[in-house]
């Protein structure tokens, strides 16, 4: 009786050695039919024309519909990430020039108990000095505020609006006119 369940299964192996043949070896027919491989190529040339037009057609229907597509979405996010680092480098100036400027607020000349016309000028300058300082530190301040309040509010779209941009330029105008007085030397040039 074992013996003919052993005879059962050598058999049925190979019959399903044979089965496995002839199925592997229509598949290869059938992928090496020129026709065939003709046949799945056109197709596939006219379903990427129909999804090529399908895209254009997305791109045309969401203007008036006013909705975003999905190359409008990545350009946003690019322009998002652009902006962010454009903002965390200005940043990063900023606060390398405020440094500066405690630095120099700390280096105050000294006065002397008997002050000459000399030591009152110096004093004058340093006073002037002082205060430009002060004016460009408090300048500083703004800006540095305004670009936290910019970072903090994502914006999707650039802003239109004609008179945050004039604020914007009339701060940075107002910090070079002020480096460019306290130095008594054009920056550009540098």
């Amino acid at each position: 009786m074992e013996k003919q369940i052993q005879e059962f299964y050598n058999t049925l192996k190979k019959f399903g050695y044979q089965i496995e043949f002839n199925a592997n070896e229509k598949i290869q027919k059938g992928l090496n039919n020129e026709a065939i491989i003709k046949y799945v190529n056109r197709q596939a040339y006219s379903l990427s024309k129909n999804i090529d037009g399908l895209k254009e057609l997305v791109e045309i229907i969401s203007i008036p519909l006013n909705f975003p597509t999905k190359n409008d979405v990545a350009n946003v996010a690019k322009l998002t990430l652009q902006n962010e680092e454009k903002i965390d480098s200005i940043q990063e100036q900023l606060d390398m020039l405020n440094h500066s400027l405690l630095e120099l607020q700390t280096e105050k000349p000294s006065i002397n108990n008997s002050p000459s016309e000399q030591d009152r000028t110096e004093a004058r300058v340093a006073l002037q000095s002082e205060e430009k300082i002060d004016s460009i530190h408090v300048q500083l301040e703004m800006l540095n505020q305004y670009l936290k309040e910019q970072k903090e509010t994502p914006k999707v779209e650039e802003t239109n609006d004609i008179n945050q941009k004039q604020k914007w330029y009339q701060q940075i105008w107002q910090i070079y006119r002020l480096l460019y007085s306290y130095t008594n030397s054009d920056p550009r040039k540098d």
